[in-house]
C-alpha cells in the first residue's frame, strides 16, 4: 500500500505539472491497473484469513491460490475469474462482501473477531469509489465519450485519500495489511524463536507467530495494532 500511495502522489504531481494526452491516458491506465491489484490483494487476504481452515488442505501455493479464487467466484456467483475483474467489478465485489457480512449475524461476528471490524472496507468509502469508477472511461479514453468529463485531480485525490485511510491506524485498526518480507529467524538463549522482517517502507519488524511456518525471503501480508513489533498478528503468506 505504501508503494501504491506514493505512486499515486507522483502521478498527481505529473498531472499538476501537465503532460500530453498520450502520456496522460497511459498514466490513468496505470492508476486503474495499480488500484485493481491493490483491491484484489485486499480481497484475497481477507478470504485467506476468513477461510483459513478450508485452505489448509492445499499445500502448493499455485493450487491454494487457484482454489481460493474459485471459492470466491463460486461464493459470489461471479461470471469472470477473480484475476480479470476490472476496477468496477472489484468495487462491486467489495460492496457485495460488505452486504453479505451485514446480512449474517454469525458472519459479522466472525469477521469482527478476526479483523476487529465487521466489514472489509468502511461503507463511507463507496461514495469515493463510485466517483473514481465513473471517471475511468473519460480519463483513460478507452471508449471515447464526448459529453462526459471527469476532474483528474479530484479523482486521483480521492484514491490517495482512500490509500492513506486504509493504511492508517484507525479505531478498528488498519484496513489494508502491511506487506512484509521475512529476513531471518532467530532463537534466543532460552530457546524462544522470533522472526525478523522488513516492510515496504524499509522498517524493521520483530515477529512472533505461533502455529505457523514462517519462511525466510517470502512475502507476507500482516495486520497488527502495534508498530515494528508484533506478537501473534493476523498473517498470511502472499501465495497468489
Amino acid at each position: 500500500m505504501w508503494t501504491y500511495s506514493n505512486n499515486l502522489k507522483r502521478y498527481r504531481r505529473q498531472l499538476e505539472i501537465g503532460i500530453n494526452e498520450d502520456r496522460r491516458k497511459g498514466l490513468w491506465n496505470k492508476v486503474y491497473s495499480d488500484s485493481e491489484r491493490i483491491f484484489r490483494d485486499l480481497i484475497l487476504f481477507f478470504f485467506s484469513c476468513l477461510w483459513e481452515s478450508k485452505l489448509k488442505e492445499y499445500y502448493k501455493d499455485d493450487v491454494k491460490a487457484r482454489k481460493l479464487k474459485e471459492m470466491i467466484k463460486e461464493e459470489f456467483g461471479l461470471i469472470k475469474p477473480v484475476d480479470v475483474l476490472t476496477f468496477g467489478d472489484l468495487c462491486e465485489l467489495l460492496s457485495r462482501i460488505n452486504k453479505k457480512i451485514q446480512a449474517s449475524e454469525s458472519l459479522r461476528k466472525t469477521v469482527k473477531s478476526i479483523f476487529g471490524r465487521p466489514y472489509i472496507i468502511p461503507q463511507k468509502d463507496f461514495k469515493k469509489l463510485s466517483h473514481v469508477r465513473s471517471a475511468r472511461t473519460p480519463l483513460t479514453g478507452i471508449h471515447p465519450i464526448k459529453k462526459r468529463k471527469a476532474d483528474p485531480l479530484k479523482t486521483i485525490s480521492k484514491l490517495i485519500e482512500i490509500s492513506e485511510e486504509w493504511s492508517a491506524m484507525g479505531r478498528s485498526g488498519r484496513v489494508f495489511p502491511y506487506l512484509i518480507r521475512i529476513k531471518e529467524e532467530r532463537t534466543n538463549e532460552f530457546g524462544i524463536s522470533h522472526s525478523l522482517a522488513i516492510d515496504e517502507e524499509g522498517n524493521q519488524w520483530t515477529l512472533k507467530k505461533s502455529r505457523m511456518w514462517i519462511r525466510p525471503e517470502y512475502a507476507y501480508y500482516m495486520l497488527t495494532d502495534t508498530e515494528h513489533s508484533a506478537i501473534e498478528p493476523i498473517m498470511v503468506e502472499k501465495f497468489w
